[in-house]
């Protein structure tokens, strides 16, 4: 079974926005729906929110859930709280 969505803190948010209209790949650290730990240099598309979900798309198409998110350019997400 899927665990429940927990909404990242806004600030984080707008740090992938921004990411996002800069249009350059970037560092990124997150979870994979396996559990298995990623590190990668990939460019940002965009994001959307299905069902109360939001997630990240990368260049490519694939998609993950932004409570999967640990890092972006070594911005760690634990360093925000988690709503607005």
């Amino acid at each position: 079974m899927e665990k429940p969505y927990k909404p990242i803190s806004c600030s984080f948010y707008d740090y992938l926005e921004a990411y996002i209209i800069k249009g350059k790949p970037v560092d990124l650290k997150f979870y994979e729906d396996n559990g298995a730990l990623t590190d990668i240099n990939v460019k940002l598309k965009n994001l959307k929110t299905v069902s109360g979900e939001e997630f990240l798309i990368f260049e490519g198409g694939k998609e993950i859930r932004l409570d999967q998110l640990i890092s972006i350019e070594n911005i760690q997400l634990d360093q925000f709280g988690r709503t607005c």
